[in-house]
């Protein structure tokens, strides 16, 4: 099941107790909101195109076949300026890995 968002959309794979297994589509020039989670970590791996990751102090270019690791409680951010469709593994583990494990930060 895909399921669509302002920034494009996400297919989940693999949902068992303790970890989430998606592929991200991002539409050039989207992002999604600064967030961050208190029960899992996330490893993001670029399949396809590049993206940006943002976190409070630091902004890292991530490029095809590129990973980025995100520990629980730190905000973090992805974004793709770029002109072409950006596609990544999206890996969750924890307590808990649901799209009720989130705090957005608004500017």
């Amino acid at each position: 099941m895909k399921v669509k968002r302002a920034w494009g959309e996400y297919h989940t794979l693999l949902d068992i107790q303790g970890c989430k297994v998606k592929t991200l589509t991002m539409e050039p020039g989207t992002s999604m909101s600064m967030q961050r989670h208190f029960n899992r970590n996330e490893i993001w791996v670029v399949t396809s195109g590049k993206c940006v990751v943002q976190s409070l102090d630091k902004t890292t270019e991530l490029n095809t076949h590129d990973s980025f690791r995100i520990e629980k409680t730190e905000w973090h951010q992805l974004s793709n300026p770029h002109n072409i469709h950006c596609t990544l593994v999206e890996i969750q583990y924890g307590e808990q890995c649901s799209e009720d494990d989130i705090e957005r930060k608004y500017a």
